[in-house]
């Protein structure tokens, strides 16, 4: 009985309509996506031979912000996450996509008066968009379903390249102070809190006070001003002595230096002679 649950376990697993295709050329793929009020959701499709045969699944979470957009900012959203996440197979590739938001069905023709819609409406230019079709909001239950149920982004694996993941995968947790019996064994994965510059400072001259504290009430403290005191009142001999230079006492030293006074007639020769050359 137990390898009779287990082979149709298998065979549902890979089988229609859990079985997901690869795609096939010269087909276009089918994108339809749709955004709740918690996360968005998306399925990529293509029709063959009749048939739609499902390729990809999406489905994520708003962040706080996110959720604060208005309705055609997260619906374009839908669209602009599932591109990312989908990119290796549906680059390259003509696409149709269909939302149940009326007012993007022309977002790859004009603008929309909406500067994110804009903004995503630029990012994926580099797909081979056909078109944006309009369906029914009772046709569009598969995505509707995804977004209403999405799935937390906590696989570093399916993480989206190029940095396009948000930033809710990194929690918006607000660092907590920690002290050191609370940094045990039984808490390996505490850090250290984050503190800025000013109360960094603040902080050490605290620690600096406290430490001072301590040492004094303590046996063997040592009086560092008391030792400052007695060395400021000792002069320390220099064997440095400053000598005055005089201007008049060198020409007085070099006129009674005869190799100088050489060089200075040797060189008033030479130009006497150089006066009266032709």
């Amino acid at each position: 009985e137990q390898r009779k649950a287990f082979n149709n376990l298998k065979q549902i697993l890979t089988s229609q309509p859990l079985f997901l295709n690869f795609p096939v050329d010269n087909k276009p793929l089918i994108l339809t996506t749709d955004a709740s009020a918690t996360g968005i959701g998306g399925v990529l499709q293509q029709e063959v031979n009749g048939q739609l045969h499902n390729l990809y699944y999406h489905s994520q979470l708003m962040t706080p912000c996110e959720k604060r957009y208005s309705t055609i900012e997260q619906e374009a959203l839908a669209i602009y996450k599932c591109f990312a996440r989908m990119r290796p197979f549906i680059l390259g590739r003509s696409i149709i996509v269909m939302t149940d938001h009326c007012p993007l069905c022309n977002i790859m023709n004009k603008t929309v008066r909406n500067v994110r819609v804009d903004r995503i409406a630029n990012l994926i230019q580099e797909y081979n968009i056909d078109q944006v079709i309009h369906i029914k909001g009772r046709e569009n239950y598969l995505p509707d379903y995804l977004s209403r149920h999405p799935r937390e982004q906590d696989d570093e694996l399916n993480d989206i390249d190029y940095g396009i993941a948000s930033k809710e995968t990194a929690s918006f947790q607000l660092p907590v102070a920690v002290s050191a019996e609370d940094q045990s064994p039984s808490h390996p994965n505490l850090l250290s809190a984050m503190t800025l510059r000013p109360r960094k400072n603040q902080n050490q001259n605290q620690n600096v006070r406290a430490t001072t504290t301590t040492d004094n009430n303590s046996p063997d403290h040592y009086d560092s001003d008391a030792e400052n005191d007695k060395f400021s009142n000792t002069q320390i001999p220099s064997n440095f002595t400053s000598n005055h230079f005089d201007v008049m006492k060198l020409r007085d030293e070099q006129d009674k230096d005869i190799n100088i006074q050489n060089i200075i007639v040797n060189l008033n020769n030479i130009c006497y002679k150089r006066q009266h050359s032709v």
